[in-house]
């Protein structure tokens, strides 16, 4: 039985739905879902999947009743909401969930359903006649995949708003009605009774969140990665695509990704990077996520007496200043190991000895070099050689420079040097480390750690480790001699001498 309101119940009915719709707005719950309903002007037929907290007509369209735009909701049973003189009459009751609505609107308007969403695949029992039905999914679907459980010798026809028909003319289903959408109801004319339920529709992945670095993250490294987390509502595997790149709209750089991880390389300092990834599943659903964006670390300037990182194959050597020179002090540890047997080539491919062939060798004392190969098979005194960019083989006037501010007994120049004596009075010892010499015979007082690494014979073996060191120099004495130095472990002076350039000797690279 219809219910009918006196004027005063329908005023403080629309003053309720008023309060709670206001409530609803906010302080509606997070968990909850909401459905916003678009109702243009004139005649359309509106559905819902959400069912409503409360679903008295009157509450559920209270924004519309108010804004005086709406002329009457009619049910599939002709009951209506309308206005009667100055009061809305509700004639339907509650809103149904899986029943649809035939609206009649003055002006457009909208409003929103708060409540929890109804399973997709709920059916909906039809009956012989018409009646105006609900759509349940959450994205739009074909009308011939929408009503397949029920396209057959019991359906007539489904008809939408603006009088598209799904319908069999002759043998075929015809689809004037193209895709179903939220929101939207239909009319159907069933020629007998029949169950209607909606396909289950994979859905998209949630859009890609969480971003690390964070969004507008500050000072970050130059060798950052790049990450982020996704799910998929079935648990659909998920492949990335990733745009990455110093414009606001990065462009792509990768796709097809399986990992919530990339690496973009190393990075410019001091630079913002802009980046967003797009989530795709196996059922050909997508979803984006934001833009976001980091700025990188301010470049720190190398400087003397701090760690230098070779970039070639990030060997780490400590530097000291001497003076006006900058040294490594470790020797240079850098090139692929080849046995003591064989000699060093020119074939673009930088070779090294560890003493008794032992990689363990070259990370404590460094790398053993035949003279062409520390020159890289140049000649001019001062080349760069195996050294880094920046970085150079030290020529004998810089040996001596480095002498004569060590030694406590002479000054720097040549006229103290002979061909084949000793130079100075206690250079070698306090060059020398504090370790690994045999009786421990250093003092590294200017912390040059010069280590007794022995050295590589030219008939292939190795001699003098604990006891000796033996470090090349880029100047020649001739074609076939060049300059060398050695400490030993019973001498507080320095060797200055020439010999053939097929041993394999220490070396020690000085910036330019």
């Amino acid at each position: 039985m219809k219910k009918f309101y006196t004027a005063t119940i329908v005023i403080i009915a629309l003053l309720i739905s008023q309060q709670v719709f206001s409530q609803q707005k906010d302080t509606k719950d997070s968990s909850k879902g909401e459905q916003q309903i678009e109702l243009p002007e004139a005649y359309s037929f509106i559905s819902s999947h959400i069912i409503a907290e409360n679903p008295d007509m009157l509450i559920v369209m209270a924004s519309v009743l108010l804004n005086e735009n709406l002329d009457f909701v009619r049910d599939s049973e002709g009951n209506m909401l309308r206005k009667i003189g100055p009061n809305w009459i509700n004639g339907i009751g509650n809103w149904t969930v899986d029943q649809g609505y035939l609206v009649r609107m003055l002006s457009e308007d909208s409003f929103t359903i708060i409540g929890n969403a109804i399973d997709p695949v709920s059916p909906i029992q039809l009956e012989t006649g018409y009646q105006f039905i609900s759509y349940f999914p959450e994205t739009s679907l074909d009308a011939l995949i929408s009503f397949e459980t029920i396209i057959g010798e019991n359906l007539d026809f489904v008809r939408d708003s603006e009088g598209n028909m799904l319908r069999k003319i002759g043998p075929n289903w015809v689809n004037g009605i193209g895709d179903c959408n939220p929101g939207e109801g239909y009319l159907v004319k069933m020629n007998s009774d029949a169950e209607l339920i909606y396909p289950a529709i994979n859905q998209a992945p949630e859009p890609p969140s969480s971003p690390n670095p964070e969004d507008g993250a500050i000072n970050q490294s130059t060798e950052a990665d790049i990450s982020w987390i996704c799910s998929d509502p079935e648990g659909d595997p998920l492949t990335y695509d990733i745009y990455f790149g110093t414009e606001a709209i990065p462009p792509l750089i990768a796709s097809g990704q399986t990992e919530t991880t990339y690496d973009p390389g190393t990075l410019d300092y001091n630079t913002e990077y802009f980046w967003k990834i797009i989530a795709h599943d196996d059922h050909s659903n997508t979803s984006e996520g934001n833009v976001w964006s980091f700025t990188t670390e301010e470049e720190v300037q190398w400087q003397c007496g701090d760690p230098f990182t070779d970039p070639r194959d990030g060997q780490n050597y400590n530097t000291v200043l001497i003076t006006n020179q900058c040294w490594m002090a470790e020797n240079i540890n850098i090139g692929q190991i080849i046995n003591g047997n064989n000699s060093q080539g020119d074939n673009g491919v930088i070779e090294k000895y560890c003493y008794d062939n032992d990689p363990a060798n070259c990370e404590t004392y460094g790398g053993l070099y035949q003279w062409q190969e520390m020159m890289q098979y140049e000649t001019t005194q001062g080349v760069q050689g195996i050294c880094p960019e920046n970085w150079h083989i030290a020529t004998d006037n810089e040996w001596k420079t480095l002498e004569g501010t060590v030694d406590s007994q002479y000054p720097v120049g040549n006229s103290v040097w002979n061909n084949t004596g000793w130079r100075g009075y206690d250079a070698g010892k306090k060059l020398k480390s504090l370790t690994n010499w045999y009786q421990n015979s250093g003092t590294d007082l200017y912390d040059f750690t010069i280590l007794p690494a022995g050295y590589r014979c030219e008939d292939g073996s190795f001699d003098h480790i604990t006891t000796h060191a033996h470090f090349w120099l880029s100047s020649s004495y001739n074609n076939s001699l060049k300059w060398y130095r050695q400490l030993k472990y019973d001498e507080n002076g320095l060797l200055r001498y020439y010999i053939g350039r097929n041993n394999g000797f220490s070396v020690r690279c000085l910036h330019d």
